[in-house]
């Protein structure tokens, strides 16, 4: 699909059947700018395997797997202002959901980070890149 005025596309998706009820296969969405916005697969209207999405400027902020639409893993990154990145959290969904965390300044010296499995976590500070102090 291509916005008429601009002639850039808005998204690509492919689908089983005439009416455009039933996803399947690779989907792509844009920003107005061209740039790609998310990218991923599905299988009968439900999310599958890969899907990033990127801010509009062309970062990386979200890669998530998905295994039939339930999400197995997602990684979340934040960016600074000046483009370095603020932080990245990865969880993963498991019986004990299990989730790490660090965050930068923007000097990209690492400030803290976090771990958790289930309900029980370790935080860590940090300063000029030395740990500090830690918390469980």
């Amino acid at each position: 699909m291509v916005n008429n005025l601009t002639n850039q596309p808005v998204m690509t998706a492919f689908f089983t059947d005439s009416s455009l009820d039933v996803m399947q296969g690779l989907f792509q969405s844009f920003f107005k700018n061209g740039l790609k916005e998310s990218e991923g697969n599905y299988e009968r209207n439900i999310e599958n395997g890969l899907w990033i999405k990127w801010d509009s400027t062309g970062r990386i902020i979200d890669s998530t797997f998905y295994e039939k639409g339930k999400k197995i893993t997602e990684t979340l990154l934040v960016y600074h202002k000046n483009g370095i990145m603020e932080s990245i959290s990865h969880i993963r969904f498991t019986a004990d959901t299990t989730s790490d965390s660090k965050n930068y300044d923007d000097s990209a010296r690492l400030v803290s980070e976090v771990s958790f499995v289930g309900q029980k976590g370790l935080l860590k500070y940090y300063d000029k890149g030395n740990l500090t102090s830690s918390d469980s």
